[in-house]
């Protein structure tokens, strides 16, 4: 099957962006992405009925479109997680977050990463990208701060996810980074936690731990599914 998803080489600087939103930044991209496929789908599969002249979408194809692209939750249990070659850090250091949120998609067979805040090249191939970010067999880090990854379906993520933006206000009642200027997604609410600890209530995803990921990567990439 031919991916409808966005093939244009496009750049960081096509889509919204607010600095340490990153949850935000990727659920726009897919929302972005999910509209883009959409509209290809419609286009490229509509009927005509020659009594009614109605159009229709195939919405399996645009279900299994959207298989092929996740939202990628990093954090770990104390929520200090290293991460190399990101914009924020110094040359050669890591920045450590207490989470970051990536977009992993399928791209002619491979799994590549699209991450506003990496020094890495957009749509980067996810081995790379992980071996780069994370110094896999590189640099020997305690276990408690290893990388936890919770991989969600694009299509859950756009379901599920709200935020209220609570996790970015001090103590006094401020903003610690100036909020988007985008309206806070969802009804209501907040489940950013939840996210980042994997465990969302009626969302299925993929927790995987250190390197396993990329054991991940290759059975997606092999056929066997996300």
């Amino acid at each position: 099957m031919t991916s409808l998803l966005n093939k244009t080489s496009d750049k960081p600087t096509d889509y919204q962006y607010a600095s340490c939103y990153c949850e935000e930044n990727i659920y726009n991209y897919l929302k972005q992405q999910l509209a883009s496929i959409t509209s290809t789908s419609t286009n490229t599969s509509t009927s005509t009925n020659t009594n009614t002249n109605t159009n229709t979408t195939n919405t399996s194809e645009v279900g299994s479109e959207m298989c092929e692209a996740w939202a990628c939750f990093i954090s770990n249990e104390i929520k200090q997680v290293p991460i190399w070659e990101q914009k924020k850090g110094s040359e050669g250091e890591p920045v450590v977050w207490d989470y970051h949120v990536v977009a992993l998609e399928i791209r002619e067979g491979r799994v590549v990463v699209k991450d506003f805040d990496t020094l890495l090249p957009w749509g980067c191939l996810g081995l790379r990208y992980f071996d780069s970010s994370f110094m896999f067999g590189k640099i020997d880090i305690k276990e408690v701060y290893k990388p936890r990854f919770f991989i969600v379906s694009a299509r859950d993520y756009l379901k599920s996810f709200k935020s209220d933006r609570r996790h970015m206000r001090s103590p006094e009642g401020g903003w610690m980074a100036p909020p988007p200027e985008w309206e806070c997604i969802g009804e209501g609410g907040w489940n950013l936690g939840e996210f980042i600890k994997g465990r969302v209530e009626g969302v299925e995803g993929v927790r995987v731990g250190g390197e396993d990921i990329k054991v991940w990567i290759q059975g997606v990439e092999g056929g066997g599914g996300g």
